[in-house]
């Protein structure tokens, strides 16, 4: 709900849902590296859980006016995204381009979602009065997961980028073999180059097949 709230204000988001299994129901998304994620940003258990920009937490109620205040906010690195799918075989080709040359300890993130999953949802709001999904059940039957992390296409926490100067372009080329559960129609990325501190300096998206210029 929140999420779609700010995605009506703005285009400037990029959205990663990374899924954990329940104690009471598996679930078929559950993202097995999430605790290393938790870890590294400070995220305990108890989800639903939201972050911006990688290391901001972002607290019930998500109020969409915290994420406004960091969407579309200048930036001097841009990102490109070019992929293709040939039977099971993806290639993703990553570019960027700084306008002041690059900072030691940049790295790129490449994550690989799925849109349109359909599976039981946990509904710890179920008995919550007032809340959107009040009296829906728990599990949420036939639920539709968007924007799920399937895999890291890079180091979960980023790829170095070496010394790059400005309006130079750095880039790098990713393969992954598609498994069969995944609907590779449905399939999208998130890019983001992040600092040494694991801040986001900016981040693109691109559904598969789509060549997604600098921006």
């Amino acid at each position: 709900m929140a999420i779609e709230e700010v995605r009506d204000a703005t285009p400037h988001v990029s959205v990663v849902a990374i899924h954990k299994t329940a104690s009471s129901i598996p679930d078929p998304l559950d993202f097995p590296r999430i605790e290393e994620l938790q870890a590294m940003f400070n995220v305990s258990n108890g989800f639903i859980k939201g972050q911006l920009n990688r290391t901001v937490a972002w607290p019930d109620p998500y109020p969409s006016s915290q994420v406004l205040a960091m969407a579309g906010e200048t930036t001097d690195v841009a990102i490109a995204i070019n992929s293709e799918i040939t039977g099971a075989n993806l290639e993703v080709e990553v570019k960027v381009v700084y306008e002041n040359g690059s900072t030691a300890g940049d790295k790129v993130v490449v994550y690989l979602l799925e849109n349109g999953v359909v599976s039981p949802q946990a509904n710890y709001f179920n008995e919550t009065e007032g809340h959107p999904y009040q009296g829906l059940g728990n599990p949420i039957e036939d639920y539709v997961h968007n924007d799920a992390l399937r895999n890291s296409l890079s180091d979960l926490f980023g790829d170095a980028i070496p010394t790059t100067p400005a309006f130079q372009e750095f880039k790098k080329n990713y393969t992954f073999t598609v498994p069969s559960d995944y609907v590779a129609e449905n399939l999208s990325f998130v890019v983001m180059v992040v600092d040494a501190d694991n801040n986001a300096k900016n981040s693109q998206f691109a559904h598969i097949g789509e060549n997604k210029t600098f921006e």
